[in-house]
């Protein structure tokens, strides 16, 4: 069955962003190793918060050498990503680093409250979580 030319372009994208993600795998290991997040989960965080951008905090996406303005707000400033992010998965809610499933199910249930809960409350499903599959429709979750 051949994909549409819209599912084609996000298949490469999607192939796009995990080979960037996987490329830094070695920087993701030194926070795993500090805190016991796996490294795709913390990859994940990453590429959500701030499009993989080694300049923003994992916390939140603001620059990690300057107070972060934006939730969670006032965090830092740090001398690198690597400190900023284990900040994040350390002291800021929902508080990674005292997870233990791991379980793809356990894992993307940190994530969503990561993100926040607006949208579970909202009994909706999460564009954080389900953005580019058919669970999730920009068009009917505005």
């Amino acid at each position: 069955m051949a994909l549409r030319q819209d599912q084609a372009v996000f298949v490469h994208l999607a192939e796009h962003v995990a080979h960037a993600l996987v490329q830094a795998k070695t920087r993701y290991q030194i926070v795993q190793d500090k805190t016991n997040v796996p490294w795709p989960v913390i990859a994940m965080i990453h590429e959500r918060e701030s499009s993989q951008s080694w300049a923003a905090s994992l916390g939140q996406g603001d620059p990690w050498d300057h107070v972060s303005i934006h939730v969670p707000r006032g965090r830092g400033p740090f001398h690198s990503w690597e400190e900023a992010a284990m900040d994040a998965l350390k002291v800021c809610p929902p508080h990674a680093v005292d997870w233990h499933d791991w379980s793809i199910g356990g894992a993307l249930t940190l994530l969503e409250q990561y993100n926040g809960l607006g949208y579970f409350h909202m009994e909706r499903p999460s564009p954080y979580i389900w953005s580019g599959t058919d669970q999730y429709n920009r068009a009917i979750h505005r």
